[in-house]
């Protein structure tokens, strides 16, 4: 990781960095079952703390520039803290999933929830909520990660043996919204959460960084006609087809993913994801 980032450093490019320490994984309990408490201590806290420390002592060594993905331990948040406020360039994110929902409500069996770093308890839910607030979490990204339904062996309901990844693009933005509407958190946050701040550290142009600023974007905001709370609603195109002139998020054009009406936690259908099966998967983290 050090040699990468010295390299980088050179020409201040980025690594990204899935945080998690493999040794304090390796001594940690075995996942198989369907216990999600069990499956949630093999891979403990620690393990992202310890990755984090790691990845901030050789970031403020080698002077490059380094992201954390998928944060789901709020306890890591005063590491990170404490490196920004030194001027190490460090940057993180979270996800849809940690900030909807929380260890205690998933049951045992439920394989749809399995993902990596494992979603928390709510007390990481709402530090993560509060850090965004805060500026201490810089963006929130789907790390979308689908599978046809068989992977995720909801037939045995096996966490050892679940695929690892949430299926979560096309639910991203509504989630998101309706928990921050939760906080009495407005929408202009949740645009530089997940539009502004993406596009900022993906290097795009100015004009790119907004969904207002007349760019082609799949989603849109309008008056809500009816409804018992609030006064918006979201709108979600069909993404660009093979050839278009926009890019799909979840990989380039022509890239298939579920409707909008998919469920946060559920594995998108065969057909929805033949496109990204015909890439190669990050694997089952």
């Amino acid at each position: 990781m050090r040699a990468a980032l010295a390299e980088l450093a050179g020409f201040d490019g980025l690594l990204i960095a899935h945080a998690e320490d493999a040794a304090v994984i390796a001594a940690a309990p075995d996942c198989a079952g369907s216990s999600y408490a069990a499956f949630l201590a093999s891979r403990p806290g620690a393990a992202e703390e310890s990755a984090i420390a790691g990845l901030i002592a050789a970031t403020r060594d080698t002077g490059a520039r380094s992201h954390v993905v998928h944060l789901a331990d709020a306890d890591a948040l005063p590491l990170l803290r404490q490196a920004r406020a030194d001027g190490v360039r460090i940057t993180v994110e979270t996800c849809p999933h940690y900030l909807t929902f929380a260890a205690e409500q998933v049951p045992d069996g439920a394989t749809a929830f399995k993902c990596c770093p494992p979603i928390r308890e709510s007390a990481h839910r709402e530090a993560l909520w509060a850090a965004l607030r805060d500026g201490d979490v810089d963006l929130v990204v789907s790390d979308h990660s689908p599978c046809t339904p068989d992977l995720k062996r909801l037939d045995i309901g096996d966490f050892g043996a679940a695929w690892g990844g949430i299926a979560s693009l096309q639910v991203a933005l509504p989630a998101v919204w309706t928990g921050a509407r939760e906080r009495g958190i407005g929408l202009d946050r949740v645009v530089r959460w997940m539009a502004e701040a993406p596009a900022r550290l993906a290097g795009l142009p100015a004009r790119a960084r907004s969904p207002w600023a007349g760019t082609p974007t799949w989603w849109r905001s309008r008056p809500r006609s009816a409804g018992p709370s609030g006064t918006w609603s979201t709108a979600i195109p069909s993404p660009p087809t093979r050839g278009s002139s926009s890019a799909a998020s979840s990989g380039g054009p022509g890239c298939a993913v579920a409707p909008p009406t998919a469920v946060l936690s559920g594995s998108c259908s065969a057909a929805a994801c033949q496109s990204e099966r015909a890439r190669p998967f990050r694997g089952a983290r």
